[in-house]
């Protein structure tokens, strides 16, 4: 079995109702408080080990809500055994302010800024030609930077999560899939994709500084990407449920788009299997315990014919 390597963040979730976003200097009343683990690197390695992946997570904790984070990671199957602890720092922690279903997250790095070289070099020792790693930005971009190196000299697969957005352009070159939602594309591109032109125009632009893959994730409104200079749209499913909120659903469609990657699938096939998984993410409550299974995953491809 292929082994997927996750070099990101892992935080503790702080998610709140609200009536609205609050003025400047405004109180609002919310509701509905929950703590959840998550961070971006968490719940995509979770997404990847309850899609039947042999996932490692590469990070760091603090010293806040470190057991039930780790504990949260080996419920799941993921393997802890390149995760650092830092007794001086908090671990990661996102402020999560949900309204009408829809998230705007302020994220606390804290220890996840503390990923060494040391400790990748240690867990990608065990990785071989054709294993995959996942980056992202929530962490320290030296450790971003060096993990994508190291893999490419290993001949890894290599994914790239450009987010939160960084003016670091030369890490897309290390890039075969680079997955990025509207926001990221706007960000990097100038172009917010809202129709199959401009979506076609910011894919055209990111090519000329990735040779990779790119998928442009569209919330609702599903995934596109480019294949032989040919437009390919795959629709969210998500219509097909009913959404209670969408904290994880990039992740969860990033995990299980690279467990089919991983095993050889199609690029399209992929692709689809990530939409059905983001889906089922959307219907439930949190982060990575919304995350389904590879069993809730099939089911529903089964029951929608998809």
């Amino acid at each position: 079995m292929k082994k997927i390597f996750v070099v990101s963040s892992i935080n503790m979730d702080l998610t709140i109702n609200s009536p609205r976003m609050p003025k400047e200097g405004e109180t609002v009343e919310g509701d509905s408080f929950f703590i959840s683990p998550g961070g971006k690197g968490g719940n995509q390695a979770v997404a990847a080990s309850k899609a039947g992946c042999d996932t490692y997570l590469i990070t760091a904790l603090g010293n806040t809500f470190k057991d039930e984070l780790l504990n949260s990671l080996k419920d799941n199957n993921v393997h802890t055994d390149y995760i650092d602890t830092v007794d001086n720092l908090s671990s990661g922690i996102a402020i999560i302010v949900l309204k009408d279903k829809n998230n705007r997250i302020i994220v606390d790095k804290g220890s996840n800024n503390s990923i060494t070289k040391s400790l990748i070099d240690k867990a990608l020792s065990i990785a071989q030609s054709g294993d995959m790693l996942i980056c992202g930005y929530e962490i320290n971009v030296d450790a971003t930077e060096y993990a994508l190196t190291l893999a490419k000299s290993k001949n890894m697969i290599t994914i790239l999560n450009p987010s939160p957005v960084l003016d670091r352009l030369d890490l897309f070159e290390k890039t075969d899939y680079l997955i990025l939602n509207e926001v990221e594309t706007e960000y990097y591109t100038g172009i917010n994709p809202t129709n199959k032109k401009k979506e076609i125009k910011a894919l055209n632009l990111l090519s000329q500084i990735c040779k990779g893959n790119i998928i442009i994730t569209l919330g609702g409104n599903g995934s596109s990407t480019m294949i032989n200079n040919e437009y390919i749209h795959i629709e969210s499913y998500s219509n097909r449920l009913e959404v209670v909120d969408t904290i994880a659903a990039g992740d969860t469609y990033l995990g299980y788009f690279a467990s089919k990657i991983v095993e050889g699938a199609s690029l399209v096939d992929s692709l689809k299997y990530a939409s059905c998984a983001s889906a089922l993410a959307v219907s439930k409550r949190g982060a990575q315990k919304s995350i389904p299974t590879k069993k809730e995953v099939e089911e529903f491809i089964k029951k929608e014919n998809i």
